[in-house]
């Protein structure tokens, strides 16, 4: 029997969103909270070489996390290289890089 209500049918879930300080991460982050996922948020949050235009700073990886809780949701915020898979492990186990 499931737990989950209709309208929150993630609820009990944890959703892992790469790239959430803005744009479509963001807007994914939220819709998965407000289908009642808890959410880790992970962004590299610095610009990078190969991108012509200026990448998220931490301060927008922040503003998801308070668009996530204002939805009674909790987000966990990660600044990692989810291009690098050794980055993302340790950012999910906890480990410092």
């Amino acid at each position: 029997m499931s737990l989950a209500q209709p309208s929150q049918p993630l609820s009990g879930k944890v959703a892992l969103v790469t790239g959430a300080a803005r744009g479509q991460g963001r807007s994914h982050a939220v819709a998965l909270a407000r289908a009642g996922a808890e959410v880790v948020a992970i962004d590299l949050c610095e610009d990078i070489a190969a991108c012509p235009y200026p990448l998220s700073r931490p301060d927008d990886l922040a503003e998801t996390v308070r668009q996530v809780e204002a939805l009674d949701r909790r987000c966990v915020s990660i600044v990692a290289d989810c291009r690098s898979s050794r980055a993302v492990d340790a950012a999910v186990g906890g480990e410092e890089l």
